[in-house]
């Protein structure tokens, strides 16, 4: 990609809640994949990391819709049991991408011990406990440039706190474990590339006031940028996941110094439309970057 200090790469974030397939009986309706596909082309981002969906084919199905179909759209399954993983869609016309799955990542406690569970209420019915992985994934995204990796981006939808009466954990228990599982796989990455820009984008299912977002944040010295010049700032909307009366920022992205040094500052977004509304229980999230000159 030929960049200069002047240009900027906008990254967006966007949980589209159960995008299932045309064929599935829980599918969205027309008026809903309308309503994304008005979303996606408002954001114009130059990649969105993507947050339940079923298949690259029912994401396709709503990147056909757009004015500028992204290049590069493709989901990466996961663990979760109801068929719900993550995807990117990017413009690799301008960029290379680079996505490598960390799907089977083992989740621990405290004590670095397995945590098993019923994996599905099916193996619960049959009393069939599994060692659990990360829940649905940790997609690791390299975006580079002639220069080489200008931003390496971890899309993540950690586990949400929806009660499900087979499992035995709690979901605290499962999303700690998950955090955990994360900054131990952000670390591996960062000692092998000390001086890459890193970004954690996606759903959290966590507020910032949470210890477990805190904790998160500390270990890797993360800076909350829609917090910073967002949220701080009294731009409206302050919440991102937009179902009533739940409202709450769950979605972030979340800056090591690194990418911070190359974030335009006050480009942080929480996206609120009417069509936003209509598309996902989420609004989708966005920042802006500035490459150095190649």
């Amino acid at each position: 990609m030929s960049a200069s200090q002047t240009d900027t790469f906008r990254l967006a974030s966007y949980n589209v809640c159960n995008l299932f397939g045309s064929t599935h009986h829980h599918a969205k309706k027309n008026r809903e994949i309308r309503a994304l596909a008005e979303v996606l082309g408002m954001l114009q981002a130059d990649c969105v990391c993507i947050q339940e969906v079923e298949s690259t084919a029912a994401l396709a199905a709503v990147n056909e819709r757009l004015k500028n179909p992204y290049t590069f759209s493709q989901v990466f399954t996961g663990n979760y049991y109801r068929g719900l993983h993550l995807g990117v869609m990017a413009r690799s016309t301008d960029f290379d991408v680079a996505v490598e799955s960390h799907a089977a990542t083992p989740l621990t406690d405290e004590n670095g011990e397995s945590l098993s569970d019923y994996a599905n209420p099916h193996d619960a019915a049959l009393e069939k406990l599994s060692p659990l992985k990360i829940q649905r994934d940790i997609l690791q995204i390299e975006i580079a440039s002639s220069r080489g990796v200008e931003l390496t981006v971890f899309n993540v939808h950690l586990k949400s706190h929806s009660y499900a009466e087979w499992r035995l954990l709690e979901n605290d228990t499962i999303r700690a474990a998950e955090i955990d599982a994360l900054i131990q796989t952000v670390k591996t990455y960062t000692r092998k590339f000390p001086a890459r820009p890193v970004c954690i984008a996606g759903d959290l299912n966590e507020t910032d006031n949470r210890p477990l977002l805190k904790r998160l944040v500390t270990d890797l010295n993360l800076c909350d940028v829609l917090e910073q010049d967002w949220v701080r700032t009294a731009n409206t909307p302050s919440y991102s996941y937009q179902k009533y009366p739940s409202r709450a920022r769950l979605d972030y992205l979340l800056l090591n110094p690194a990418a911070n040094s190359i974030y335009v500052q006050n480009s942080a977004c929480i996206h609120g439309s009417p069509s936003g509304r209509v598309a996902s229980d989420h609004y989708p999230v966005s920042a802006e970057f500035a490459f150095p000159e190649t």
